[in-house]
């Protein structure tokens, strides 16, 4: 069933699944693939064990994909930066067929027509994989989906985030749970401490970031460094917890350009295989 699914998108929503299942049929049958019957089930058939196929199944064979993978595989060639695997999370909303089910499950944006959903992956930027992925209401903050795939993040990996991921919160999540990270941060609407590191001058500094006073109490401090690199309106600000000694501005510009890569690969992948066309179901589990 799953092989017959990923078959499915690469037709790229071109042919009927009647269409698809014949040549599905004849494809496996030379590839010596089993199969239940000789010649291919109905077009009902397959669309009724679809529907009986969990929304959790596609996550287990991503994660038994990943864990199984060969180390002589093309995407296992270049594994590590500086001996240290770098994920990262990019995230992007869709739009979905229109249904009740769907329109009841996602939602619908003020001013569109369409179910609208949160699409988020966990990347392998040296691999150019994905890890693992959360996919829910446009509701849904990216930073929740993040929050839920932290678990996906191995000891030692270091996680690089675009800007519109930081809050204190976040920070602090990260440093508890001890994942390294080098994190983009806007210049404006910031963190007081990156506020003040911008009006220094410096290139860099070890600072400590607090919650705000406005905001509710609790949480501890949380000590990173600013890095700042490019010029004009190419330059960036990154807070990470790697130290200098091992990575200075230098690596943290090469480490953040390694999330841009993965950036690219994610959209151009969700834009061809996740457009709203290649949707087929109308249902929140199919989709």
């Amino acid at each position: 069933m799953i092989t017959f699914l990923l078959a499915t998108v690469t037709d790229s929503n071109r042919r009927g699944i009647s269409h698809l299942l014949d040549e599905f049929w004849e494809a496996a049958s030379k590839a010596g693939l089993d199969l239940p019957q000789a010649s291919p089930v109905s077009a009902s058939a397959i669309t009724q064990a679809r529907a009986k196929l969990p929304s959790t199944a596609m996550r287990e064979v991503l994660w038994n994909l990943v864990n199984r993978m060969p180390d002589g595989c093309a995407a296992r060639q270049s594994p590590t930066w500086r001996g240290r695997r770098v994920l990262a999370i990019d995230g992007q909303k869709l739009n979905t067929n229109r249904s009740d089910e769907l329109k009841t499950t996602f939602g619908v944006p003020n001013g569109c027509h369409c179910p609208q959903l949160l699409f988020s992956v966990l990347v392998d930027c040296c691999a150019r994989m994905p890890v693992d992925f959360e996919i829910d209401s446009y509701r849904v903050s990216e930073r929740e989906h993040m929050s839920r795939m932290l678990d996906s993040v191995d000891d030692g990996a270091i996680l690089v985030l675009d800007r519109g991921y930081p809050s204190h919160d976040v920070l602090q999540d990260l440093v508890e749970r001890k994942i390294d990270f080098a994190i983009r941060v806007p210049r404006s609407n910031t963190f007081l401490a990156v506020e003040e590191f911008l009006a220094s001058g410096r290139s860099e500094a070890w600072v400590t970031i607090a919650r705000p006073a406005q905001a509710q109490s609790g949480g501890r401090k949380v000590r990173v460094r600013l890095v700042r690199f490019g010029r004009d309106e190419d330059e960036t600000i990154c807070v990470t917890t790697l130290r200098r000694s091992s990575f200075d501005a230098a690596a943290i510009q090469e480490l953040y350009h390694l999330r841009w890569q993965a950036e690219e690969s994610f959209k151009a992948t969700s834009s061809n295989v996740l457009s709203q066309g290649l949707f087929r179901s109308a249902s929140a589990n199919g989709v």
